[in-house]
């Protein structure tokens, strides 16, 4: 699925392509511009049996971390949010298991995997 602008752009074609191909199972594509989504496409499989799709929380691999951080830090630097918001309140159906215990400061460590009890360090 993709709507927006961007609909048969290069990256879109690309996106598509790789999946269709089998370079990976499934992706998201984004673009915003000056706050407003220009572009958003999906394609395959976000988890075994679960399309791609916008209200999809994707189970993301460990160098997703990186620009995780940083684009949190960037959100504490302009006041948009703190390393104390809860992760549910930016994530609404962030819930259950524990969840509601996770700060946004739990998805910043390299180590850290899901769980807000699994860190005894920022856990104090």
């Amino acid at each position: 699925m993709t709507t927006g602008a961007g609909a048969g752009s290069v990256p879109v074609h690309l996106l598509e392509r790789y999946v269709h191909d089998g370079a990976f199972d499934g992706a998201a594509l984004v673009v915003w511009k000056d706050g407003t989504i220009v572009t958003e496409a999906y394609a395959g499989n976000a988890a075994p049996q679960r399309a791609a799709d916008a209200r999809v929380l994707w189970p993301v691999a460990s160098i997703s971390k990186v620009y995780t951080a940083a684009t949190i830090m960037r959100l504490v630097e302009e006041g948009v949010l703190t390393l104390s918001t809860p992760v549910s309140m930016i994530l609404p159906d962030f819930t259950g298991g524990g969840r509601e215990a996770m700060r946004v400061r739990h998805l910043l460590p390299h180590r850290q995997s899901g769980s807000a009890n699994q860190s005894p360090i920022l856990n104090r």
